[in-house]
């Protein structure tokens, strides 16, 4: 047999071996949202749940032990906690548009805010980098970080600490943020300071953070404040533990922010290379060692996106849908047979759940990592947000 039909062979083999008893164990969930309301289905489920009206429902998500459902309703300000029988457990009314949410733990839920605002007629969305709590034992809501001291927050593996961002202001150059607090929301550590990122529109650059596995330490990757401009400068990379430590630098393009895998052991990015032709690098944690995955045209190559916990990525190539696989130690194969958009993995990488179509009607399916063999779950009508679980 040649030595290209033995590849994918190979390469499913390893899928499979990758974490055994998860996928083994794994019990599938999902939860979206389309025009016709807010769906739940089960692995094994004949056909989903619909829970409720979308009615402007937006960000389904389970909670961390997969036995509620939450969603924000924009049109009336109200944030709704779900059993996964369908029945409601609380409604909370806000005060604020929800930005960002995410569950701390079962019982408590964080979210920062956004404000719409009319500049020079002109209607958009500012955020307030604030930071609020929701406790669900008692419904208390609370600000925790005042506007300006919150900003985009990442929950820490172990859930005992949230890393906050800011970007700075390019009005009067006041420089972004990246800082830690505890769970409870106190013992602030600031970590670093940058300069304000120039976008060349009124939207405002967040640096990406990411956590350690074992929550020790956050990385980073901080660009030229000019880089939209002159593609040739260097984004630094910062490993914040005790103190910011920059640990390397890389050449990536404005819109292929490099990222880490779990591990941190790994990093991808972006290189562009001519006028319209983009390299996917792959290097170690630290930006060296690079090596050129793919390349492909602007406007058909995406950046690439890890997978939760495993040190494989995906990145679109080519045709729209077109969805590759690629890991560390291992060369890229298609991600299934057919056009896959927004693509969602399980926390644990067991399986993804994607559209066939971008457009306002399509099918929803499933296919485990280590088969790759697509299994229907329903018919969607403009799928405006996806969530997917793994149910003990």
């Amino acid at each position: 047999m040649p030595k290209n039909r033995l590849f994918p062979i190979i390469f499913i083999l390893f899928l499979a071996a990758y974490y055994p008893a998860q996928a083994q164990s794994a019990k599938l969930a999902a939860a979206w949202i389309d025009r016709d309301g807010l769906w739940l289905w089960h692995e094994g489920d004949a056909a989903p749940n619909k829970l409720a009206a979308s009615a402007g429902s937006l960000q389904p998500g389970f909670s961390p032990d997969g036995k509620r459902l939450g969603y924000f309703t924009e049109s009336v300000f109200e944030l709704t906690i779900l059993r996964l029988d369908g029945s409601v457990e609380r409604r909370i009314v806000l005060s604020r548009l929800i930005s960002e949410v995410a569950w701390l733990d079962d019982q408590t839920i964080l979210f920062n805010t956004r404000t719409l605002r009319t500049d020079e007629q002109t209607l958009r969305t500012a955020q307030n980098d604030d930071l609020w709590r929701i406790d669900l034992t008692n419904g208390e809501v609370r600000q925790v970080c005042t506007d300006g001291q919150g900003g985009q927050f990442t929950i820490s593996p172990r859930r005992d600490r949230i890393a906050l961002v800011t970007p700075g202001n390019y009005a009067d150059q006041s420089p972004g943020t990246v800082s830690t607090i505890d769970r409870d929301c106190q013992k602030r550590t600031d970590f670093m300071k940058f300069p304000v990122i120039n976008t060349a529109s009124s939207t405002v650059y967040y640096p990406t953070v990411q956590w350690e596995p074992d929550g020790s330490a956050l990385r980073t990757a901080i660009p030229d404040p000019k880089l939209i401009y002159d593609g040739t400068r260097l984004t630094q990379l910062w490993r914040l533990s005790d103190k910011a430590q920059n640990i390397g630098a890389v050449q990536a393009d404005f819109f292929g922010r490099p990222t880490w895998s779990a591990d941190g052991q790994w990093l991808t990015f972006l290189r562009r290379k001519g006028v319209d032709q983009l390299s996917l690098i792959l290097t170690g944690g630290d930006g060296k060692n690079p090596q050129t995955i793919a390349e492909g045209k602007v406007g058909a190559f995406s950046a690439s996106q890890w997978l939760p916990d495993v040190p494989l990525f995906t990145y679109v190539n080519g045709k729209p849908g077109e969805v590759w696989l690629a890991g560390s130690t291992t060369a890229p194969m298609r991600l299934g047979t057919e056009p896959a958009f927004q693509v969602v993995w399980t926390p644990d990488s067991v399986a993804y759940f994607y559209t066939t179509t971008p457009g306002l009607a399509g099918a929803l399916r499933y296919a485990t990592r280590a088969a790759m063999q697509p299994q229907a779950i329903a018919q969607v009508n403009d799928l405006r947000a996806l969530a997917a679980a793994t149910i003990p």
